[in-house]
């Protein structure tokens, strides 16, 4: 380990350490706040179906934020006892991580492709003549298609990844860069599939990227020539919720550049990763936690609903009557 590498990872770990402070009181947060986001939305599927494009969103950011409160709580606790620690201090821990990983990232995938749907949807609506094609039909179909496709994609990606984990020697705490080395140095059917598989993805990376700066930029375009107030209204609720993600895309990238100014610095390692990969979850979890109040703020039927509910909580239509 070269000496720029070794001064480096005490204050990468420290960072990380406490930049998961506030990934903690963000899920927390996000938990409440999407639980009674996902009661109202429910009550409004019939009546507005867009809702339902928002509340697979909502749904996978609940999921999101679980992982994120519970990975972080655990890293936090066993940091004490593993303060330098990448990677699995027991097989119990490799099996824990590996699961809410995985639930962490189809919810993230989930959530990117719902939005490109809700677009491409909204699109569709105002070419289309007549009755708006945000049924309850409709939207819950490709919604459905959108999680399906969404989780078997990586799905798969976890299938590659996972089986070039099992050929690894057990090694607890390691620095060793032990699946790089092996990527890098093995060739056969799995590190094939994986490769593959880590193609694809960044191809979808690309493809997702291109396709929301293009349905946005277009369905702003679409909305100033429209005169249809409900389809413009939805328009724009669509076009806030998609801010939302493409704020997380910049500082996404952000941070792969300084992943990639760190690799060519020859620091390229698993200490090294552990601080951008923290404040890109913070980052996602930022734009998660301010999601259910744009919807708040935009969706008049989000409105009544929630109004309605604590109207009726107060017993304010009781005395209404009344008069």
């Amino acid at each position: 380990m070269n000496s720029t590498n070794f001064e480096a990872t005490p204050l990468f770990f420290d960072t990380a350490y406490l930049l998961r402070y506030l990934i903690l009181i963000l899920s927390a947060f996000g938990l409440v706040t999407n639980i009674i986001h996902i009661g109202f939305l429910s009550r409004i599927l019939r009546s507005y179906p867009i809702s339902i494009g928002s509340l697979v969103i909502s749904i996978s950011d609940f999921l999101m934020f679980t992982t994120r409160f519970t990975v972080e709580t655990v890293e936090i606790v066993t940091f004490v006892d593993h303060r330098n620690c990448f990677g699995y201090v027991n097989r119990a821990d490799l099996l824990f991580k590996f699961l809410t990983e995985s639930i962490y990232f189809i919810s993230d995938n989930v959530i990117n492709w719902m939005i490109i749907s809700m677009c491409f949807l909204q699109i569709f609506d105002f070419k289309r003549i007549g009755e708006s094609i945000w049924t309850f039909k409709t939207t819950a179909t490709v919604a459905l298609a959108a999680v399906f496709f969404a989780a078997l994609f990586v799905f798969l990606q976890i299938i590659s990844a996972g089986i070039v984990i099992l050929q690894l020697p057990y090694s607890e705490c390691s620095q060793e860069n032990l699946y790089q080395n092996y990527m890098e140095n093995e060739k056969n059917w799995m590190t094939d599939f994986a490769n593959t598989m880590n193609f694809i993805t960044v191809f979808s990376i690309f493809l997702e990227r291109g396709l929301n700066f293009i349905f946005v930029f277009y369905l702003i375009k679409l909305n100033w020539k429209s005169k249809e107030n409900v389809k413009k209204s939805n328009c724009k609720l669509i076009c806030f919720l998609h801010l939302s993600f493409v704020v997380t895309f910049i500082f996404y990238e952000v941070v792969n550049i300084w992943l990639f100014e760190t690799k060519m610095a020859g620091l390229d390692n698993q200490d090294n990763s552990i601080l951008p990969t923290e404040i890109t979850i913070l980052i996602k979890c930022i734009g998660a936690t301010f999601r259910p109040f744009l919807i708040l703020f935009l969706s008049l039927d989000y409105q009544k609903t929630v109004r309605e509910f604590f109207i009726i909580s107060t017993g304010q239509s009781t005395v209404k009557k009344q008069f």
